[in-house]
């Protein structure tokens, strides 16, 4: 990216400083027609997950994520899906950012850090014109984007340690990319969307505010609960193998589910389940992504009837991946099951992705700590997370 110093200013992007020379040389256009949305309209870019949100004078601001819209109105009721031309068309002001932007040599980079999330993560912008779609201008750039070593110095997180992914288009001016009807596995990172309206969430941070049980049903197999503002499994009996799971009580066909496991014990029996769209009630039929950070593999299965009870069936082979953190550290990972497609991504990088049509209705979620009989455990979850995708 080119950057042009104008009148002693600090350094502008090249395509900043045609929009600071057009409008001196050029009549004034008409403003665009402000927004006919009340405070707090969502308004959604038509094919993608791209949202704006309405301020108290109807202007629309790009959201970014959970923190920037933490204490603002946002009323989900009054979704509506425009087309670009539409959304470039209606009057938009500054985005809504938590971290704003930072600057990383040429790359700019979208700071998205969701209130369930103890860092940021970094999504790279692909292309000029999605900047200017999200509001940013030769007024606001130096507002709204920072370099490497001022960003690290405000909010105490060293560039290289972050997760970095890309950022959907909103203007598909850097292409497409191509998808698969099969199942795949990838290291490449994950396309991150904005958050989706939030369907079920904990973290654990105030037991008399959570949603799940306070102590096990089941003490003398194991102990469960809120503890230091996680969610956390022990086994009291080395034989306990099939642990109650942290279950949504509501049924969701379409959803993303995420949640941070860690072991406190490096057993390699011990890992985590995500479940999505199960049938019927308890241990019924659906799909399951099971990460083992011990050995850093992961699988897909689905879970179906058989003649002597439920056969499972592995969409995705149990297999190694780099972007699984080993031992005792703690990885996120979620599980988006959306139509026919079931995703499954680790700390911001998509790992497999298969198409499977035999579940599409509404069922149960959940997160459930993964044992055998014999292995000692003691699972640690944190920030659980279900939303619309």
């Amino acid at each position: 990216m080119n950057l042009v110093r104008v009148s002693g200013r600090a350094l502008l992007p090249a395509f900043l400083l045609v929009q600071v020379w057009s409008a001196a040389a050029t009549p004034p256009r008409a403003a665009a027609q402000t927004a006919p949305y009340p405070p707090g309209a969502v308004v959604a870019l038509a094919g993608t997950t791209h949202l704006w949100f309405a301020d108290d004078q109807g202007t629309l601001h790009w959201g970014g994520d959970t923190r920037a819209l933490a204490g603002r109105t946002v009323d989900w009721g009054t979704r509506v899906n425009l087309t670009l031309d539409q959304v470039k068309g209606l009057s938009r002001g500054d985005p809504w950012l938590s971290a704003g932007l930072v600057k990383v040599g040429d790359p700019i980079y979208f700071v998205k850090w969701e209130s369930n999330e103890s860092q940021p993560r970094l999504l790279h912008i692909q292309s000029i014109a999605d900047v200017e779609l999200f509001g940013i201008n030769a007024n606001n750039y130096g507002a709204m984007v920072m370099d490497q070593a001022p960003w690290e110095a405000k909010y105490g997180f060293a560039v290289a340690s972050l997760v970095k992914a890309e950022l959907e288009s909103a203007t598909g001016a850097s292409g497409t990319s191509a998808t698969s009807t099969g199942p795949t596995t990838s290291t490449a990172p994950a396309a991150s969307a904005p958050l989706g309206a939030v369907l079920v969430a904990d973290t654990f941070d105030n037991p008399d505010l959570g949603v799940f049980p306070k102590v096990s049903s089941i003490p003398t197999s194991y102990s469960r609960g809120y503890e230091g503002g996680e969610y956390v499994y022990r086994k009291t009996d080395l034989q306990a193998h099939d642990l109650a799971a942290l279950t949504t009580t509501g049924r969701y066909a379409d959803a993303v589910l995420a949640i941070d496991a860690r072991q406190a014990i490096d057993d390699p029996s011990d890992n985590a389940n995500l479940t999505c769209r199960r049938q019927g009630e308890g241990n019924g039929y659906g799909y399951t992504a099971n990460v083992s950070a011990n050995s850093g593999r992961f699988s897909v299965t689905r879970r179906d009837a058989g003649p002597a009870g439920a056969v499972s069936t592995d969409l995705v082979a149990r297999q190694a991946s780099a972007a699984i953190k080993r031992g005792t550290a703690s990885n996120h990972i979620e599980l988006r099951c959306v139509g026919s497609t079931i995703t499954l991504t680790v700390n911001g990088v998509q790992v497999a992705q298969v198409q499977d049509t035999t579940y599409p209705d509404a069922g149960l979620w959940w997160v459930q700590p993964a044992t055998t009989a014999g292995s000692s455990m003691e699972t640690h979850f944190d920030n659980f997370s279900l939303r619309e995708p």
